[in-house]
This record gives C-alpha cells, sequence and structure tokens, in this order.
C-alpha cells in the first residue's frame, strides 16, 4: 500500500507561509505602537524635567517675594523617568533656573537676580532670603 504524502506537505508549506506572512502582519502592526510608547516616554521625561525646573524657580520667587528672613525646603529627584540624568543650575545673567538632560534644555524664569549658587544637587534644597540675596544650601 502506497502512503500519499504529497498533500500533506503542501498543506504542512502552506501553513508555514501563512504563518510567516501573519507574524509578518503582527510586527506591522505593533511597530507604530512600539514608536508610539518610545514618543510618550520621551515626553513624559521632557515634563518631569520642566516640572523640576517650575519646581525650583517658583520657590526662588516666592522666597525673594516674601522678603528678608522666609526661607523654605524642596527636594530634588536623583534623576528623571527611565533613569534619565540631569544638569540643574541657576543662572543669574539670564534670571532663570535652567535643566539640562539627553541633549535638551528648558528654562524657568526668576524675577530676581541675586542668587548664590548656581550648579544644584539632587536632594534636599534650602532656599532662603537673606537681606534681598537668594541663599541657594544643600
Amino acid at each position: 500500500m502506497k502512503k500519499k504524502t504529497g498533500k500533506k506537505s503542501q498543506v504542512a508549506i502552506e501553513f508555514y507561509i501563512m504563518m510567516i506572512c501573519l507574524l509578518f502582519i503582527f510586527i506591522m502592526f505593533l511597530k507604530p505602537i512600539n514608536d508610539r510608547k518610545l514618543e510618550l516616554n520621551l515626553k513624559e521625561i521632557e515634563l518631569e524635567a520642566k516640572t523640576i525646573s517650575d519646581i525650583v524657580a517658583y520657590n526662588i520667587n516666592q522666597i525673594s517675594l516674601l522678603g528678608d528672613g522666609s526661607s523654605t525646603t524642596i527636594f530634588i529627584p536623583d534623576y528623571l523617568s527611565s533613569d534619565t540624568s540631569f544638569n540643574l543650575s541657576t543662572t543669574s545673567n539670564l534670571n532663570a533656573v535652567e535643566i539640562l538632560w539627553q541633549s535638551r534644555r528648558y528654562s524657568s524664569t526668576l524675577i530676581t537676580k541675586n542668587i548664590s549658587s548656581y550648579m544644584l544637587q539632587p536632594g534636599e534644597l534650602n532656599i532662603t532670603n537673606k537681606g534681598g540675596e537668594i541663599v541657594l544650601t544643600q
């Protein structure tokens, strides 16, 4: 008795071709989703960087407006989302708090040029108004 294997192997080849096509379609469907996820992750990091800069500038401006003897303490995180490092500084010539991350930059406006510190490190930041000068200590 002869075994007929021709139809079985043809079905197997068609099955493999169909599976490869479905896999290709699935990958092409997921690529835009992955790209969008990456874009959203970058946007989240950007928003977090802007928030940190704005919070520091807001508190410096508040202490400046409150006058001599006023003070507050805020916390600067070690990293942005996804363990992204950043540099935070005050620039009296631009009246701004500036944050740098991943070749990007953002500045928050200050109302005073009288600031004692320039590079800010992660951790607690004490902001004090001493005779009109804003003193930043860590």
